[in-house]
């Protein structure tokens, strides 16, 4: 099918790619049996291996829908907005974000094409770091792993809510590559872009300054939710001062401490088993990740 030229429209997109952990490993079980026949001992292994593989993938993406319709909700207009002003307070709230998940992974994304405001871009990046996070941290507390990168680079939208092209390639380059073990790397093209916001500069030569001042606060949340790893990579400070601040919120203290705390110990148990069972290269990632909650005990409560 040929599309018309009108069609073919390339933008600037900030791209997050995620991978839940471990599924090959899950489904290796049903290898013996090779294909689903009347076979001794088969229906009790495809309960087992539901329950860690299509089960864990389709609680991921309802679990993911909860958090971020919760990003996207949107939230009613104070009293004190004039009526007048009531359009424009919604339109600077706005996020435009957008996922499709397939097998075991998931790409979020929004366009930094702007048609009003540059202000919906800041806010959708924000949207994308927090739900990125607290799935994190959510699916750690449910015993379940995931790794994502997050830049930005060009794409076209293939399909609805489907991105496709190099900034796709880049999220998973960062996650596939980078990442190495459960964490949210971010790429350098988005670092500098949100200090590029952060910094005040005018994105255009009439961008209004309500519209300058909202974008640089959102973008120095952003910032403020990154870090620089051992290794030097930038990631989503999830544990961080900033995002647990915002998460609480959200979620409430109470319930963010357990949810923390049910993550630090799955990530403890999971460093210990991979050690007990001499595998090395999972240990050790394991326990890098258990460092990082150890350092960040403290913003549990």
């Amino acid at each position: 099918m040929n599309k018309k030229e009108e069609d073919i429209v390339y933008r600037n997109y900030v791209v997050a790619f995620i991978d839940v952990l471990g599924q090959q490993e899950y489904f290796r079980p049903l290898k013996e049996f090779k294909i689903i026949a009347k076979q001794d001992g088969l229906e009790e292994v495809l309960a087992k291996v539901d329950i860690n593989t299509a089960y864990r993938v389709n609680k991921f993406r309802e679990d993911f829908e909860v958090f971020f319709n919760a990003i996207i909700e949107e939230r009613p207009v104070p009293p004190s907005v004039p009526a007048e002003k009531i359009e424009t307070f919604k339109e600077l709230r706005r996020a435009n974000i957008k996922y499709k998940s397939f097998s075991d992974c998931m790409q979020i994304f929004t366009p930094l094409q702007v048609v009003k405001s540059y202000t919906v871009v800041a806010n959708s990046i924000f949207g994308m770091l927090m739900t990125s996070g607290e799935m994190m941290l959510f699916s750690l507390s449910e015993k379940s792993a995931f790794r994502a990168g997050i830049e930005i680079g060009i794409g076209i939208e293939i399909e609805k809510s489907e991105v496709y092209g190099p900034a796709l390639f880049e999220a998973y380059r960062l996650e596939s590559k980078i990442a190495q073990y459960p964490r949210i790397v971010v790429g350098n093209i988005l670092i500098d872009y949100l200090n590029n916001l952060s910094s005040g500069t005018p994105q255009e030569e009439n961008q209004e300054s309500l519209d300058i001042s909202l974008c640089k606060i959102m973008a120095e949340n952003c910032l403020n939710m990154i870090t620089e790893d051992i290794d030097g990579c930038m990631i989503l400070d999830y544990l961080g001062k900033e995002f647990t601040r915002g998460a609480k919120e959200a979620l409430g203290k109470e319930k963010f401490k357990e949810i923390a705390e049910l993550a630090s110990i799955f990530v403890a148990s999971e460093n210990k088993r991979f050690s007990k069972e001499k595998n090395v290269k999972l240990a050790q990632r394991y326990y890098l990740l258990l460092q990082y909650f150890l350092k960040n005990k403290d913003n549990f409560s």
